[in-house]
């Protein structure tokens, strides 16, 4: 589960060190007192960790580049202090006409560190930039695709194809605003990724923390068998649904790029055999892609949570003026 830490709107930018420091206290202070539940993760083994125990791994971001003060020891500060992902958006280092030389910098010093960008409502000549100059795989936190559902973090084709490029990750939002208002809307954002960046670029993200309409059937993630289910019934192999719920999220927390996987490159997979799969069936695929018996909301726990929103919308990614 990642932890939003962006600030809410009318924020001071005079303000933004402070107070995301203190949401990352009361974060870090609610995880401690539900130790039973929840687990402070910063690496990807400690995520697989928490998995094992049968908790929920937390992990702290995405927050807002404000929070930096314009400072890379501030930077190097927030990582110790266990944030992991850093939204790129909302300074002016990383705006509409791209990144700054400071905005580079603080690219190279994430990288060192191992920090991720996320990029969902970055303008398209940040992500480009950000995308050519990152050594390790970036998140776009909560971006669907603009060609079926335009919207200010959506992201169009050609991005796509860059995601795929730099085995990156685009997490679908279950937000009915950006994926649509039913299930199948949301598979059709996934297909169309999925058919683009690849099975390996792919994730689901579910922004329960916005306050804003979910698609039916799809109110919090004891609802995602639903969601599996209906990508079973349209051809999706097990290993590319166990990439979408755990594997994807696992491989961008590892950090640096990897060479694409034969089975991305080598032409069409292979499909399996449609068949009438139901979210009550899913236990049995489950235990054949883990080999164990589940923990429930583990593999699904991807959502957002927090105590702020995402700010304000901008324009599509890319989008022309």
């Amino acid at each position: 589960m990642f932890w939003s830490l962006h600030l809410p709107d009318g924020h001071t930018p005079d303000r933004a060190v402070a107070a995301t420091l203190d949401h990352l206290d009361l974060a870090r202070t609610v995880v401690a007192a539900h130790g039973e539940g929840l687990y402070p993760a910063r690496t990807a083994g400690e995520v697989a960790d928490a998995r094992n125990r049968g908790r929920v791994a937390v992990l702290f971001g995405p927050a807002t580049a404000a929070a930096l003060g314009d400072s890379l020891g501030v930077l190097r500060s927030l990582y110790t202090l266990g944030l992991r992902v850093l939204s790129l958006t909302g300074v002016s280092w990383a705006g509409p006409a791209g990144l700054t030389r400071f905005g580079e910098e603080t690219v190279r010093e994430m990288n060192r560190l191992g920090m991720i960008a996320d990029l969902s409502y970055a303008s398209a000549p940040t992500i480009r930039r950000v995308l050519t100059l990152s050594k390790a795989p970036v998140l776009f936190s909560r971006s669907a695709a603009c060609a079926l559902r335009p919207h200010p973090a959506n992201l169009p084709d050609d991005l796509l194809a860059e995601v795929a490029r730099t085995r990156s990750l685009c997490m679908v939002p279950l937000a009915a605003e950006q994926s649509g208002p039913a299930v199948r809307d949301v598979a059709d954002q996934l297909d169309h990724i999925r058919a683009i960046a690849g099975p390996e670029c792919v994730g689901l993200s579910g922004t329960y923390d916005t306050g804003g309409a979910y698609p039916r059937e799809l109110a919090d993630p004891s609802c995602y068998p639903r969601l599996i289910a209906e990508l079973l019934r349209r051809g999706w192999e097990e290993s590319e649904v166990a990439l979408l719920t755990w594997g994807n999220v696992q491989r961008v927390l590892r950090g640096p790029r990897s060479p694409r996987t034969r089975s991305s490159s080598a032409g069409p997979r292979p499909r399996r055999p449609s068949g009438n799969w139901t979210a009550e069936g899913l236990s049995a695929a489950w235990d054949a892609w883990t080999g164990r018996t589940p923990v429930p909301r583990a593999p699904w726990a991807l959502a957002h949570r927090g105590p702020a929103g995402w700010g304000r919308m901008g324009r599509c990614a890319g989008s022309a003026d």
